[in-house]
């Protein structure tokens, strides 16, 4: 997620906008993007951000904030695969240990 400031130029600036980004590594572009909530975080606007995608086929990256079970099964059922960061608080997980999942069901 990254916070988006306002211009320099504005006379009056609202608190920054979040927004989560789907990025092609391969062709350095972004996907497709869309604003968190002010009273949320990134891990409810990455389910919609994967809706507006059709990533099946792909490889999708997240970092902790989308290590969930309910947006692993979210990429497997629309067809592509995963690697997730785990949490630092997951117990017995070594903090920097990444779940890859393909071919099988999200558990």
């Amino acid at each position: 997620p990254r916070a988006r400031s306002c211009p320099s130029t504005a006379r009056a600036c609202a608190a920054p906008t979040t927004e989560v980004s789907a990025w092609a590594q391969a062709n350095r572009l972004v996907l497709a993007q869309t604003a968190v909530d002010d009273k949320s975080n990134a891990s409810t606007a990455i389910p919609e951000l994967l809706r507006m995608l059709c990533p099946k086929g792909c490889i999708v990256t997240l970092d902790a904030m989308g290590c969930q079970k309910a947006i692993a099964r979210q990429i497997r059922q629309q067809g592509a695969d995963y690697v997730l960061r785990v949490r630092d608080n997951h117990k017995g997980n070594n903090p920097y240990r990444l779940r890859h999942q393909t071919g099988a069901s999200a558990s």
